[in-house]
C-alpha cells in the first residue's frame, strides 16, 4: 500500500534539519512545514491543505520565543495578528479575535422564520493565550438578550451558533471576546457586529 503522504527533509550543511515539509504522493504540500534554526529552534510552523496556506502561523526568535501568530480564513484572508517583542510582550495587534466573515449552514444571509441554521466563526487561538468568548448578546426590536446556544469545535478553531429566527426583522448579534494569559489577565478584546435579515 502506497502512503498517501511523505516527508521531504532539507538540511543544513552540518547535518542539522533545516525543513521539514509534509507532502502528498503528487508533491503538493499538505499538512505542517516547519523551519528550523541551526541551533535547533523552529524559525516558523506553518499548515497547508492541497499546497494552499490554511490555518495559523507560527514564527519565532532564534532564542525559542513567539515572534508573530497570525491566523486565516479558507479563502487565504488573514483576520488576525499578533506580534511579541524578543521578552514576550505583546508590541502590535492587528484584526478581530473572531473573523467577521461566517458561513451559514441550510441558507444565505437573507434567513427564514422559524428555520434552523448553523453559523460558523473561525476564531484567533495562539498558544501562549487562551481564546474566551465572553458573551453573545442578541438584539432584536431595541430588546437585548444573551445568546448561549453556541458551542466549540476546537480542532477547527470554529463556533458555531444554532439560529432559529422567531421574528421577521433586523437582528443584530454582538460577539463580545478576549485574550487571556494563564493568570487570567485580559491581554486582548474586541467585539463583533453581525447583522443577521429575518424575512
Amino acid at each position: 500500500m502506497v502512503s498517501e503522504s511523505v516527508m521531504d527533509t532539507t538540511f543544513y550543511s552540518s547535518g542539522k534539519i533545516m525543513v521539514l515539509t509534509q507532502l502528498k504522493a503528487n508533491g503538493q504540500k499538505h499538512g505542517f512545514k516547519r523551519r528550523y534554526f541551526e541551533n535547533g529552534n523552529i524559525e516558523y510552523s506553518r499548515t497547508y491543505f492541497k499546497d494552499k496556506l490554511v490555518g495559523s502561523d507560527y514564527w519565532y526568535y532564534k532564542s525559542g520565543g513567539l515572534n508573530m501568530y497570525s491566523v486565516r480564513n479558507i479563502e487565504d484572508s488573514v483576520f488576525f495578528f499578533l506580534y511579541l517583542d524578543s521578552l514576550g510582550n505583546v508590541t502590535e495587534k492587528i484584526g478581530a479575535l473572531i473573523n467577521k466573515e461566517y458561513e451559514i449552514e441550510g441558507g444565505n444571509d437573507t434567513l427564514q422564520l422559524n428555520k434552523t441554521y448553523l453559523l460558523r466563526f473561525l476564531y484567533a487561538d495562539p498558544k501562549i493565550y487562551k481564546f474566551n468568548l465572553d458573551s453573545v448578546i442578541l438584539e432584536t426590536n431595541k430588546s437585548k438578550r444573551h445568546f448561549k446556544n453556541y458551542y466549540f469545535e476546537k480542532e477547527k478553531a470554529e463556533i458555531i451558533f444554532e439560529f432559529k429566527p422567531k421574528q421577521r426583522c433586523k437582528q443584530k448579534l454582538t460577539l463580545y471576546s478576549s485574550l487571556k494569559d494563564k493568570k487570567g489577565n485580559i491581554k486582548y478584546s474586541n467585539s463583533l457586529d453581525i447583522m443577521l435579515y429575518v424575512k
